[in-house]
């Protein structure tokens, strides 16, 4: 994520200033990361695995030189307070998903031709992406049940065609 602040008049950057931002419950940091022109600097913050906030995370103000200096054309220190911009949609989510159930298809003798389903739950709407399988036992063979449906919810279904001759 990058923000960008535009002075009234030319500044100079040493150091590694940066902002304090609140991202879910935690205190994260905005880093300088460049000077645009001469009057325009930008923070930098790179998300973490972790990273949770769903009302959107909240920049406070002032600039923390953090060791660094911030100076107006010359030496005159530059104003550190900003109004902070409103973030409620910018919104954070790396929490992975994880599985809730796994339910197989109707327990019964199943012949050639029979489909066998696995429906997955899962604790937060995921996307497949690719020729997604799960892989199962029959018999002691690996077999693979293909991604049919679901991708953006959190139910995703599977299902594998019986062949003839399997026995399990």
């Amino acid at each position: 994520l990058v923000y960008s602040f535009t002075a009234t008049a030319d500044l100079s950057v040493g150091g590694t200033p940066r902002i304090a931002a609140t991202v879910g419950s935690t205190t994260r940091y905005f880093t300088y990361l460049d000077s645009v022109g001469l009057k325009t600097i930008r923070f930098s913050y790179t998300v973490q695995s972790g990273d949770l906030d769903s009302d959107g995370i909240v920049l406070t103000s002032p600039i923390d030189l953090n060791g660094g200096t911030s100076l107006y054309a010359g030496s005159v220190p530059a104003e550190l307070t900003f109004i902070p911009p409103n973030n409620s949609g910018v919104r954070i989510d790396t929490v992975e998903p994880t599985i809730i159930s796994i339910a197989p298809s109707v327990a019964k003798s199943h012949v050639a031709g029979d489909i066998l389903s696995v429906f997955i739950s899962t604790n937060k709407p995921v996307t497949v992406v690719g020729n997604s399988r799960i892989a199962f036992d029959i018999g002691g063979i690996t077999r693979y049940a293909d991604y049919v449906s679901g991708s953006g919810t959190s139910f995703l279904t599977f299902s594998y065609t019986v062949t003839a001759g399997e026995i399990d």
